[in-house]
């Protein structure tokens, strides 16, 4: 405690608080004099004071008990040398070329001050958490290198500082960032103020409010040699000071104060953990005794129990193997007992045996009524014997066992005149040889059973064309006739025998015929032309037709009889005629879709035309900053999205082909999950995880957006009832030859929910097309058939997992390719190509003409716009050298657009002719080419694609 109180004094007046308030007042006078002076003394103090800190905080981590300092120290170490860079750069330093005026120097302080402040927002993190200090200082390094090349390299930071206006928003702005995320700090501080020192905790209080106070400064000032100003550097200083003396206080002056202390608690506590050794010792010395004998005694037992199952696996083998008559089984089991148990006399008898064994009195036999154990060592004084007279009690002692099975005594074991007395482990032993012949006089009574009534249905059971079995209680199978036999491929019945039922049904008729089936054996219902599957050895299938009648015995039933029909061709027929009645309906719907999809692309994209063009001019004319902008390209990017559509639709119905490109799926999710959010309900959360630094994929967007749009709908399916959590993520994996996909980069696409899951049976179901779950109406079972043919298509695979009551989860993985050309969508305006020839433009649709005349005029062309094809074979024929260009639409009424270029090409050979369409069966480029037309443009085009097309066709035009 000496120690610390000679390092930090405490008394406010103290020499070190003086030595500050003279520098204070030295600064003052310097910055009346000379400010740029003032300046670098106060920003040079700030840099050395921010170098000490992190020197201190670095060479104490090992005795600090708050990571924060840590993490303090490193981050004042990167925001000082920012500030001494703000200070070289000041005007009239002329340290920095590039430094000519005050808006570097202005970011350069912005800069140190957002990580000033975010830091010691973040520090308090490390309360309980160990700062990795070469990591952070790497983090930090790759921070600051980015802020200075955003300000010196690539000049994208923004404007602090304009020589005419002064301060810029966004420095006045930032200004109340960093103060709030001071205030912030200060109040995270005090939330945590438990864990630290009060010293400590004033300290870093102080140096909070010094930040605030030094950036409202900064923000208030009219001149930068007014006192404002001057307060500000002041405020800036007693902060980094306060921040020092809180670091110094923790890292040196606690730890001295503690260690001798922390020695004496060693000590104290070595010398309990001795005494508490010792104790545990000798108690583990007890425990170690007692445990020895408990192990001498159970080794007994363990040799006792040995030698018990040894002679009971002896017995039960016997008569498991072995069909033996009835008496034998008891001589058996008789030999059996008087071995485990040392006796001189003994017996086994079943209950339905007249001869009594070594029992000579009516008490003996009332052990099968009563069905329990007993044993004496004095016969004579036994309750069960009091009223036999001595003369008949030949035996000194004696033990009885009844052999219960089901609760119904079907035989004993009497044991009589051994050596020493009867035990407990006497009677254990009896008892369990008893449940042995218990079992095997139940089978042997069942076997009998069996065999007397198998004549009254054997000819019958044998000779039916139809397959018959028998089903026992616990579902297996006790008789089978040839029939089934033969039809299920075995080689005997006695493959049959014992095998429970469900295993010869088919897999996917299994739990609809245990219930079925439990149906019957509980509540004893007859089946009639219940239809199911069984499996053959070979695998094959076979449709059945069932009738089932229960068996009763005393109204119990006890077995299930069942009559099964072989109908398996005619599923097959019924299953084909479906096929053919769904391929059919299918291929009219695909053919409908066909005819729509054609009919309404031509009148459709031109529509869009105008939306896009138009759209896209708004744009241009607006004013930088304008608040309609967003609006505009939200609608630019609905008919962009409107375009892409008509074309998978044409894609589906086989009228175009599909068209890949290099592209990055966040954006495509993204628009996805805001349109989806407005039809789902808010009782459904969803959230979304997607990486930035994804790779690009090489697939088709309208196909991604679909996929994502089945999935999400499938997982909206899931949660409608209860809601839920819809979360969408997207990654970069590393697979090594998963699925049916090679090892390589994959972008692993996931949609999970919290539904209700998916049973296990119908997981390999869901992919197969027109498989559905849902109620009639409500699906067509065709949308994760095609999620996983766009997978596929792509190149890549989707898989699922799902647990019952906790959701689903879809992964989709694309492949990732290694070279994309980053492309914005849109062309830049100013760069489009321009000229100034004449062009004839025809299009019947009065919109599109005049939306493509407004395009051609805004770069710099003299259009004339006709919208009737034969009008604009006149004017040529009037006057065929007055264009240089023809740009015609296809599907016009009187002559279509390619009859029109045949026509305009006889008249001029050489006059370059484009033509454009929504939709035609009639032309492509081919067949374009061959008429002689340069280029062939598709329906809805953007100002872009049509200015870049017009040029090339004049510039080609010139050349040839």
């Amino acid at each position: 405690m000496e120690a610390r109180a000679h390092l930090i004094p405490s008394h406010p007046l103290s020499l070190p608080c003086a030595a500050l308030l003279a520098a204070v007042l030295g600064l003052y006078l310097i910055s009346l004099h000379n400010y740029l002076l003032f300046h670098t003394l106060t920003e040079v103090f700030s840099t050395t004071v921010s170098c000490a800190i992190f020197i201190f905080a670095w060479h104490t981590r090992q005795m600090q008990r708050n990571q924060c300092f840590l993490f303090l120290g490193i981050a004042c170490l990167f925001s000082g040398f920012l500030d001494l860079l703000h200070s070289l750069s000041y005007p009239k330093m002329d340290i920095f070329p590039q430094a000519v005026n005050d808006n570097i120097s202005s970011q350069l302080w912005i800069s140190a001050r957002y990580i000033e402040s975010v830091s010691l927002l973040a520090a308090f993190l490390f309360f309980r958490r160990t700062v990795q200090p070469y990591k952070m200082l790497a983090l930090y390094l790759v921070g600051t290198f980015i802020l200075l090349t955003a300000i010196f390299i690539w000049p994208v930071f923004p404007l602090c500082y304009d020589g005419h206006a002064g301060l810029t928003l966004f420095k006045k702005s930032s200004e109340y960032i960093i103060s709030f995320l001071f205030f912030c700090a200060l109040a995270l501080l005090q939330k945590n103020s438990r864990r630290f020192d009060l010293e400590i905790l004033r300290l870093m209080q102080a140096a909070i409010l010094f930040a605030i106070a030094a950036e409202l400064s900064f923000t208030f000032y009219d001149d930068s040699h007014d006192l404002i100003n001057f307060f500000g550097h002041c405020f800036r200083i007693f902060s980094f000071y306060s921040i020092y003396r809180a670091v110094i206080e923790t890292g040196l002056t606690q730890p001295l104060s503690t260690l001798f202390r922390e020695l004496n608690t060693h000590k104290t506590e070595l010398e309990q953990k001795v005494r508490e050794r010792t104790a545990a010792l000798q108690e583990s010395r007890d425990i170690l005794e007692a445990e020895m004998a408990e192990r001498l005694r159970t080794e007994k037992e363990l040799l006792w129990e040995l030698a018990v199952n040894r002679t009971l696996a002896q017995v039960a083998d016997t008569l498991i193997s072995r069909s033996l008559p009835i008496r034998e089984i008891e001589n058996l089991v008789g030999r059996a007992a008087k071995e485990l148990t040392g006796c001189e006399h003994g017996a086994a008898k079943a209950a339905d045996d007249t001869d009594t064994g070594v029992c000579v009195a009516g008490p003996w036999e009332n052990v099968l009524n009563t069905r329990q154990s007993f044993y004496t060592n004095a016969i004579s004084s036994h309750e069960r014997t009091a009223c036999i007279p001595p003369d008949q009690l030949p035996y000194r002692n004696y033990l009885h066992v009844p052999a219960i099975i089901d609760g119904r005594a079907v035989g004993r074991i009497s044991l009589a005149n051994k050596e020493g007395d009867f035990t407990a482990d006497d009677l254990a032993s009896a008892e369990r040889l008893a449940a042995v012949f218990a079992l095997a006089v139940q089978r042997k009574y069942t076997e009998e059973s069996l065999s007397r009534s198998e004549h009254k249905y054997r000819s019958l059971f044998n000779d039916a064309p139809d397959m018959i079995h028998i089903v026992n209680l616990e579902k297996k199978i006790v008789d089978v006739n040839p029939a089934e036999v033969q039809m299920l491929g075995c080689a005997s019945r006695e493959e049959l025998v014992g095998t429970p039922l469900l295993d010869i049904v088919h897999p996917e008729f299994r739990r609809r015929t245990a219930a079925t089936l439990e149906q019957i054996l509980s509540a004893g219902n007859c089946v009639r032309n219940y239809e199911t599957a069984l499996i053959a050895r070979n695998g094959e299938q076979i449709d059945v037709e069932v009738s089932a009648v229960p068996q009763l015995e005393n109204g119990r039933v006890i077995s299930v009889r069942a009559i099964m029909r072989n109908i398996s061709e005619r599923k097959k027929e019924e299953q084909e005629r479906k096929k053919l009645e769904v391929q059919l309906r299918q291929s009219r719907k695909m053919e409908a879709i066909g005819t729509l999809a054609g009919g309404i692309a031509h009148d459709f994209n031109n529509i869009l035309g105008p939306i896009l063009g138009y759209t896209e001019m708004a744009l241009e004319s607006l004013s930088p900053g304008s608040s309609i902008a967003p609006w505009l390209e939200e609608v630019q990017r609905a008919g962009s999205r409107a375009r892409e559509l008509v074309r998978q639709i044409l894609a589906i119905s086989r009228k175009s082909e599909q068209e890949m490109q290099p592209l990055r799926l966040q954006p495509i999710i993204k628009e996805t999950l805001k349109l989806l959010r407005s039809s789902i309900p808010t009782t459904i959360e969803i959230r979304q995880r997607l990486d930035p630094a994804c790779g690009a994929v090489l697939a088709d967007p309208t196909r991604i957006h679909q996929v994502m749009m089945n999935l999400c709908t499938n997982a909206y399916y899931a949660m409608r009832e209860s809601g839920g959590l819809l979360e969408i993520s997207l990654r970069q994996v590393e697979l090594l030859g998963r699925q049916r996909l090679p090892s390589g980069s994959y972008l692993q696409l996931q949609v999970r929910d919290t539904g209700c899951g998916i049973p296990e049976d119908l997981l390999e179901k869901i992919f197969e097309p027109y498989f559905t779950t849902r109620a009639k109406g409500e699906g067509t079972g065709l949308g994760l058939a095609l999620v996983q043919s766009i997978a596929l298509d792509f190149g890549g695979d989707v898989t699922v997992t799902s647990e019952l009551g906790k959701g689903s989860a879809f992964d989709v993985y694309l492949p990732v390719i290694s070279d994309i050309k980053e492309n914005n969508g849109y062309a830049n305006a100013a760069a489009l190509p321009t000229g100034n020839e004449q062009i004839l433009t025809v299009d019947d649709d009065q919109n599109v003409a005049a939306m493509t005349k407004s395009i051609l005029e805004s770069l710099g062309y003299h259009v004339t716009s006709l919208t009737s094809s034969s009008e604009a074979l006149a004017l040529f024929q009037e006057q065929p050298d007055a264009f240089d260009l023809v740009f015609t639409d296809m599907t016009m009424p009187q002559l279509t657009g390619a009859e029109l270029a045949k026509r305009l090409l006889v008249l001029r050979p050489e006059l370059p002719v484009m033509l454009c369409t929504g939709f035609s069966a009639l032309i492509d480029e081919e067949k374009a080419a061959a008429i002689g037309i340069r280029r062939l443009l598709m329906k809805p085009f953007t100002k872009g694609e049509l200015a870049r097309a017009v040029r090339e066709v004049l510039d080609k035009g010139r050349e040839n």
